[in-house]
């Protein structure tokens, strides 16, 4: 029996405003997600600071290149094509970051993502967990999260509720 069902089975719901454990860890549970990773996940972050430490870069930056974003995401290159096709993170109305390179270069580290500010970061850190934790394609997730009734283009503990149900 999976450890969410059990968490379900044996839920306290004694008082419906405060359920133990509550529907957002019994949410996490069901795609594997530990209570650290939901915090990570679900913790917008705005702090420069933290983004950089987070990211080991500079996030203030407009730029950087296509290698060292695939270093630190860990994302392949097409993996990071459909992540900046994913409007939830890279709204094409609002300054849209694409690979800039040169005709005759196919080398990463001479491609460019453009049009990165701290937010996208923030986004990015938020996304792709939750992506790695779905097992969903990207565009998939991208479409549930915008959705006005799972996501709401947000990423909280209730979007994680909704997903599971989902």
């Amino acid at each position: 029996v999976p450890r969410f069902e059990l968490m379900q089975a044996f839920q306290n719901k004694t008082n419906p405003l405060s359920t133990v454990p509550d529907d957002t860890v019994i949410a996490a549970e069901y795609f594997a997600i530990s209570g650290k990773e939901e915090v990570l996940i679900t913790t917008p972050r705005s702090n420069t600071v933290w983004l950089n430490k987070y990211w080991g870069i500079d996030t203030t930056k407009s730029t950087i290149s296509v290698s060292v974003f695939m270093q630190r995401t860990k994302l392949s290159y097409l993996e990071v094509i459909d992540l900046l096709m994913a409007k939830f993170v890279n709204n094409p109305g609002i300054n849209k970051s694409v690979i800039v390179r040169s005709q005759d270069s196919l080398d990463t580290n001479n491609q460019f993502i453009n049009n990165l500010t701290p937010k996208k970061f923030n986004l990015f850190h938020l996304f792709i967990p939750l992506w790695r934790k779905t097992g969903w394609k990207m565009w998939e997730l991208d479409l549930l999260l915008r959705n006005h009734l799972i996501g709401k283009n947000l990423i909280t503990g209730k979007t994680l509720i909704s997903l599971k149900l989902f």
